[in-house]
């Protein structure tokens, strides 16, 4: 594939070296059959892969009300919450079902909105697509039960 895209890995400064190794080799698709995850996919379409951000993570999900937030220590600021029907103006519900999908087997749709800023990347996206799913997966892909 080609994009010419650019990334930078921000991971957690608690992991461990061996976490952190981990993370690097499934990120960048090196431990993955090609093809088989959204990691080696996304990774395919990069040329440039900025110097690796240690920094605090912190992570809240419920995925069953479609909340979520990430705030990585002034760097990433993301949020996730519930579709607004604009009718009622009462939470609606929407989910994708992908039963062959390389991404995942089932995910709820939720409004996202990101900003992130380091030095070599920014990113602004307010009132955006979003989904957050339970991920299974090993180096073949989607491990269904």
């Amino acid at each position: 594939m080609e994009g010419n895209g650019e990334a930078q890995l921000i991971i957690s400064d608690s992991a461990t070296p061996e976490q952190r190794d981990a993370i690097i080799k499934i990120a960048t698709g090196e431990t993955t059959d090609p093809g088989t995850t959204h990691f080696s996919v996304f990774a395919s379409t990069l040329s440039t892969f900025h110097p690796i951000i240690d920094a605090p993570v912190e992570i809240a999900i419920d995925i069953d009300s479609r909340n979520c937030a990430i705030n990585i220590d002034g760097l990433v600021e993301a949020t996730g919450s519930s579709l607004i029907d604009p009718f009622s103006g009462e939470e609606s519900r929407a989910g994708i079902h992908l039963p062959g999908g390389f991404e995942y087997t089932y995910a709820e749709s939720c409004k996202g909105s990101t900003t992130a800023k380091t030095a070599d990347i920014e990113l602004i996206l307010s009132e955006s697509y979003g989904h957050i799913c339970n991920l299974h997966m090993n180096q073949h892909g989607v491990i269904r039960d």
